[in-house]
């Protein structure tokens, strides 16, 4: 008799470091994860006092996108206590891209979308539902 044993799905912990619109670059990488059979869940962090070795220990993955030059102080603090962190955006200091670690394909143009939308978005996502631009535009339009 075979015995099939399915190996548990990897855990990817997402961090927001600063801004107040969802991060864009963390719903595309949350998206690519899921495709992936990746557990993913978002977390924001806004200072070091909450970074401790223990928020670490339950994920196989972190990731973090810092878009402010005066988070750089957090980005060095997540660095130390977690080094293999992978930290990316303009307040990062780190000019890499997502495409770097192998997510491509942008499921919709973020330029033309209203800040409602987005936080719409940014829900559907978290709730790990797979949604384009025309589905979300026409459910806000009632069609």
């Amino acid at each position: 008799m075979l015995i099939h044993i399915q190996p548990l799905p990897r855990t990817a912990l997402l961090l927001q470091l600063d801004g107040t619109l969802p991060n864009l670059a963390l719903m595309r990488l949350a998206a690519h994860l899921r495709e992936r059979n990746c557990d993913v869940h978002f977390k924001r962090m806004r200072t070091c006092t909450t970074l401790q070795d223990s928020l670490f220990a339950h994920w196989d993955d972190v990731y973090a996108s810092a878009i402010f030059e005066k988070t750089r102080p957090l980005v060095e603090e997540l660095k130390r206590v977690f080094p293999k962190a992978i930290v990316g955006g303009t307040g990062s200091g780190s000019a890499s891209r997502l495409e770097e670690i192998g997510v491509s394909g942008f499921p919709f143009r973020a330029g033309l979308l209203a800040i409602s939308e987005i936080r719409i978005l940014n829900r559907l996502y978290s709730a790990g539902l797979p949604v384009t631009v025309s589905f979300l535009r026409s459910a806000l339009e009632g069609r």
